[in-house]
């Protein structure tokens, strides 16, 4: 997906695997750290070996026209092809005791939670604000904050602002649902299990007022 982004639904059905997945490190306490585009795997698992073995098989073509959860011209004659999210590198991974915080500045400046840019104490709500800067990724193709230096980026994030590209549409429950990830304040911000529960993951409806809300 680099310099890319993708349609809405077919980040949401991306997004619903990951929140699974951290939720369930979440439950066992267990904080991933480093979450970030480049340690999310996708596997196909109906594409078999003697098929991305074969000679012709092109990885570019499939990748492209390959129909997921969410994408266009699904059918009964299309159907979508089964997807598994996993999550990779857990190198800096970090298992907290009872109400034990962690401290150490570990992780990808551009996805770090404020809390961990700014050497504070946290817990796995800081992987709450990494979700949320993927999944900004996902639909814009960039990151929600940036900045010259770690320095500039610790400054931007503390305004707490950033913005949707007049080119996405989101809907105002992915709106929400972002919003409740990207919290300045930790003790703001939704936790992983309570992510789980939220309308944009736990319920399969239409999204309702898709549109450009940048405006």
């Amino acid at each position: 997906m680099k310099g890319g982004y993708l349609k809405e639904p077919v980040a949401r059905a991306i997004l619903k695997q990951m929140v699974f997945g951290l939720a369930a490190m979440a439950e066992k306490k267990v904080i991933h750290r480093d979450f970030k585009l480049a340690n999310i795997l996708i596997n196909f698992p109906t594409l078999k070996r003697v098929d991305y073995m074969a000679s012709d098989f092109n990885l570019k073509e499939f990748v492209k026209n390959v129909l997921v959860d969410g994408a266009d011209g699904i059918n009964k004659l299309n159907p979508a092809v089964p997807m598994e999210i996993k999550i990779a590198d857990i190198g800096f991974a970090k298992k907290l005791e009872d109400d034990q915080l962690a401290q150490t500045s570990l992780g990808t400046p551009l996805n770090m939670a404020p809390e961990v840019l700014f050497h504070k104490k946290y817990d796995t709500k800081a992987d709450v604000w990494s979700l949320g800067c993927v999944f900004y990724e996902m639909l814009t193709g960039f990151t929600p904050f940036t900045g010259v230096s770690k320095q500039n980026l610790a400054e931007n994030v503390q305004t707490g602002e950033y913005f949707i590209p007049k080119t996405v549409k989101l809907s105002l429950q992915g709106l929400d649902f972002l919003n409740s990830c990207l919290k300045f304040d930790s003790a703001e911000r939704l936790s992983m299990m309570e992510l789980l529960q939220h309308p944009y993951i736990s319920m399969d409806e239409q999204l309702e007022a898709a549109g450009d809300i940048s405006e």
